[in-house]
């Protein structure tokens, strides 16, 4: 819950500074990448390569069916947004956004008093790996979250055990779940792609920074959270600043 309080105050804090940004700056920030866009900008940067912005732009579909008119203004607002885009992407702020659906299995504790949630990938067998493409202007990029396996049997708290017991009741019961991650990149593999479902992709790997696991509650229909992860790395030295004040007043 204390990050809850946390995001909290943040927000109220961001609401304020934007009040009192000025329209030039409200502008600036309307200017939209898109999740492909910036998996691209991450595997270049990890392969320090040099991203190619004027086949991407005359790879677009808004460039192809344009006028030849139109089609200078594209390319020269395109231009501009992906330059800036690309020069301001930050491994410690923009993390990659993936929600997929999973299904989930409550394990009844032990006889070491442990209980467990499992998930897997519907219609995958257990042990498979799943991941995460990305197309943008004719290149694939495969993200593989090398660390999320660890989190596919989750060992429970009390606490935790209690909660989603109430939206998973039954131990043989299979349940429809989704999780929801930001993933930072680390590496890339730029060397030549792999082929994966018949499509030639290039590999990167990154790192859970935030994983959430949701269901259905049956009776309201309404997404329900059932627990949540943050990497210690994933908070800013706002959120960890205070969270530390926090506990220091428990």
């Amino acid at each position: 819950m204390r990050y809850f309080l946390v995001l909290s105050i943040l927000a109220l804090t961001i609401l304020g500074v934007s009040l009192q940004m000025p329209v030039h700056a409200q502008a600036l920030k309307k200017t939209q990448i898109s999740e492909a866009e910036k998996a691209t900008f991450a595997f270049l940067k990890l392969s320090k390569a040099k991203p190619d912005y004027k086949s991407w732009i005359r790879a677009s579909k808004e460039y192809q069916n344009a006028s030849k008119e139109e089609r200078l203004k594209i390319e020269e607002l395109e231009t501009h947004r992906l330059k800036w885009g690309f020069k301001e992407f930050s491994f410690e702020e923009d993390f990659l956004k993936i929600t997929t659906n999973v299904q989930l299995q409550m394990k009844e504790k032990n006889e070491k008093g442990t209980a467990m949630l499992i998930f897997h990938f519907p219609h995958q067998d257990e042990d498979y790996i799943p991941y995460f493409p990305y197309a943008h202007a004719g290149l694939w990029i495969s993200l593989l979250v090398q660390d999320l396996p660890q989190f596919a049997r989750l060992k429970l708290t009390e606490e935790q055990y209690v909660h989603i017991k109430k939206f998973l009741p039954n131990e043989n019961e299979i349940y429809d779940g989704k999780i929801t991650m930001r993933v930072r990149p680390v590496t890339a593999d730029s060397t030549a792609p792999f082929k994966l479902d018949g499509v030639d992709q290039w590999l990167m790997m990154g790192d859970v920074a935030f994983l959430k696991c949701t269901t259905s509650d049956p009776q309201t229909k309404q997404e329900k959270d059932l627990w949540e992860y943050y990497a210690p790395w994933y908070l800013t030295e706002t959120e960890n600043f205070l969270l530390d004040e926090l506990e220091s007043k428990k």
